[in-house]
C-alpha cells in the first residue's frame, strides 16, 4: 500500500552479503532465494502494467477495507469502546504455521499434518490407556507431544532437536494446565482478528477477508500467528473485559527504513490508514512489533544492524503518534501507549543479528512504556512452528499486562503529578484529595502559597483565637508574603495544616 516502489520479494530475500540470488543462505535456505529470483523476472515483465494500475488498485482496496471495518462495528455495536491491538512486522508476525513456508518449508501437507497431530494430542482430555491419543494421562500426553515435536525437528536440526522438543513441550504443557488450549477451535467470547498483507507489487491482500473470530482457521495468518494466544491469554487469564480486535498489518522480507518509515517506507501509508480506520469505534491499546530478520543482512552494501536502534525508535514514535490521534481523549500522550517488541529469535546466527537483538533490548531499557519478549529458546527455523507461536502469544500478553497495570505510575513528558501513593488520575489538577489539589495548585500558581492554603491558614487562626479568647489583644505583625519551604512534601498523608510545619528547616522570612 501507499504507492509501492516496484520492489519484489527477491530484493528483500535472505542472501548473505555479496551473494547473488540462489546462493545458499544460512540453515540451507537456498530454495527461497531461487524461488524469489523467478518472482522478480515475472514481476519485471509486467512492471509497466503494474505501474499504471497500482494506484487504482490501492484506492479500491483502501475503500473496501474501510467499508468492512465500518460495516462490522456498525452492525455489531458494543456498549463499551472496543480495544484495538496493532500487530506489525515481517514474516514471523504474519505467522506461517500450516502453509508452504511453515516448519522446514518442506511441504504444506507436512506442516498441516504436524499441526493436526499437535491438536489431537493437546485436545485429549480423558485419563486411561496411552495407546489412544484421545485417551491418555498427563504423563502420556506429554510423552506423545514430545515425540511429535522431536520427529518434526529431527531431520532439520538433528543436533538440537531434543532441546527444542523439551522446551516446546514444557512451555506448551503450562498453557494446557492453565486452560488456555481448551477448545482452541472455538472463538473466545470477546476476541476477533483481521490481517492485511501489503505486497511489494503495491497490492494489499485482505487475507482474513475482513474481521473474523479469533480461531486458528480464521486466516489471520497462514493460518495463525502471535495473535491467537495473545487474545486467548488476555481474555481467559488476564481479565480482558472489553471486546477487542487483533489488527495485523504485516509483510514478510521487510526492513524498517525501506518499508515502514513515513516518507520513504513502501507500506507506511497502508499502515497509517489501518490505524485510522478504527477511529470512532474504540481505542488503540498497544503496538506489538516483530521484525529484524532481514535487517541482519546487507542491503545495498549497508549493514542495517548499525542503524537499527535509531530506525526502531523513530518508527515507534510515529506509530504511537498516529494511534494517539486515532484514540481521541483516551491517552494523555503518545508516549504512554504500550509497545511490545518481540526480539529476533535464534535465526539467523550472525553477528549482525546479535546487534539487532541488542538494539531491541536497548530500546526497551530506555522506553519505560515498552516490554521485550524473548524468542531465542523457541523454534530455531526462520519461521516459527505452531507451538512457538502459542508460547510467544502468551508471552506477549503477559508483557502487555505488566505495562497495562503500571499505567498509573507513568508521567508523560512535560507533565507533573503529585507524588501520592493512591493517585490514579491522569495529569495534574485532578482533585482526588485535598492534599493533591493543594499540591497541584502550588505548582500552578508558581512560588507562593496558593489561595486555598492561605484560606485554610486563616480559618485555623480564627478558630484558635475564637475558642481561646484573651483579655488583652494579641500583638499582630504586619502581613508578609510567605516563601515556600526549602523542600516539598512527598508523603501521601500530607494535609493542608501540615504545610507550614512539616519541615524542621521551615523558616518564614520577610
Amino acid at each position: 500500500m501507499g504507492g509501492g516502489r516496484g520492489r519484489d520479494k527477491a530484493d528483500v530475500g535472505l542472501a548473505t552479503a555479496g551473494s547473488d540470488a540462489g546462493t545458499p543462505t544460512p540453515s540451507g535456505c537456498s530454495w527461497r532465494a531461487d524461488a524469489e529470483q523467478g518472482s522478480r523476472k515475472r514481476f519485471r515483465t509486467g512492471a509497466a502494467v503494474a505501474a499504471v494500475t497500482a494506484a487504482l488498485l490501492f484506492t479500491l482496496s483502501a475503500t473496501t477495507i474501510s467499508f468492512r471495518v465500518k460495516n462490522f462495528y456498525s452492525t455489531s455495536p458494543s456498549t463499551e469502546p472496543n480495544d484495538f491491538f496493532l500487530l506489525g512486522g515481517q514474516s514471523n508476525m504474519v505467522g506461517h504455521t500450516t502453509g508452504m513456508e511453515s516448519l522446514g518449508a518442506m511441504s504444506g501437507e507436512r506442516s498441516e499434518q504436524y499441526w493436526s497431530d499437535l491438536k489431537s494430542t493437546l485436545g485429549a482430555t480423558k485419563v486411561g490407556s496411552l495407546r489412544n491419543p484421545s485417551d491418555m494421562t498427563r504423563l502420556g500426553r506429554r510423552s506423545v507431544l514430545y515425540k511429535t515435536v522431536y520427529d518434526a525437528h529431527e531431520g532439520l536440526f538433528h543436533n538440537s532437536a531434543a532441546d527444542i522438543a523439551q522446551t516446546l513441550t514444557s512451555e506448551t504443557m503450562k498453557l494446557l494446565r492453565a486452560g488456555l488450549l481448551d477448545q482452541i477451535d472455538s472463538p473466545p467470547e470477546l476476541g476477533s482478528c483481521s490481517f492485511l498483507e501489503p505486497r511489494m507489487d503495491a497490492l494489499t491482500l485482505d487475507v482474513s477477508s475482513g474481521i473474523q473470530p479469533l480461531v486458528p482457521g480464521s486466516n489471520c495468518g497462514y493460518s495463525f500467528g502471535h495473535e491467537l494466544m495473545f487474545g486467548r491469554t488476555l481474555e481467559l487469564q488476564l481479565a480482558q473485559g472489553s471486546r477487542y480486535e487483533m489488527v495485523k498489518y504485516a509483510s514478510g522480507g521487510t526492513v524498517i527504513n525501506e518499508h515502514w518509515l513515513p516518507g520513504e517506507g513502501t507500506f507506511w501509508d497502508g499502515l497509517n490508514s489501518t490505524i485510522h480506520s478504527r477511529r470512532g469505534y474504540g481505542n488503540w491499546k498497544a503496538f506489538v512489533w516483530h521484525q529484524g530478520e532481514n535487517s541482519a543482512f546487507l542491503r545495498k552494501g549497508e549493514d542495517q544492524s548499525l542503524t537499527y536502534l535509531g530506525n526502531l525508535t523513530a518508527f515507534v514514535k510515529v506509530v504511537r503518534e498516529e494511534m494517539h490521534s486515532a484514540s481521541p481523549g483516551y491517552w494523555e500522550c503518545p508516549e504512554a501507549i504500550p509497545v511490545v517488541i518481540v526480539q529476533l529469535g535464534a535465526w539467523p546466527d550472525l553477528a549482525s543479528a546479535g546487534r539487532i537483538r541488542e538494539a531491541q533490548a536497548q530500546f526497551c531499557e530506555s522506553d519505560p512504556r515498552s516490554g521485550l519478549v524473548k524468542m531465542d529458546d523457541l523454534s530455531p527455523f526462520f519461521h516459527f512452528d505452531p507451538l512457538s507461536f502459542l508460547i510467544s502469544g502468551n508471552r506477549i500478553a503477559r508483557a502487555y499486562d505488566l505495562l497495562r497495570t503500571s499505567q498509573s505510575e507513568y508521567v508523560c513528558p512535560g507533565h507533573v503529578r503529585a507524588p501520592l501513593d493512591e493517585d490514579t488520575s491522569e495529569g495534574t489538577g485532578v482533585e482526588d484529595s485535598a492534599g493533591t489539589a493543594a499540591y497541584d495548585e502550588f505548582f500552578a500558581t508558581g512560588w507562593g502559597w496558593p489561595k486555598s492554603v492561605n484560606d485554610q491558614m486563616s480559618s485555623n487562626v480564627e478558630n484558635f483565637y475564637g475558642t481561646s479568647p484573651s483579655t488583652e489583644p494579641y500583638e499582630k505583625e504586619e502581613s508578609r508574603q510567605l516563601k515556600p519551604p526549602t523542600f516539598l512534601p512527598t508523603t501521601s498523608s500530607l494535609s493542608l495544616t501540615d504545610w507550614p510545619t512539616f519541615s524542621p528547616s521551615y523558616s518564614p522570612t520577610r
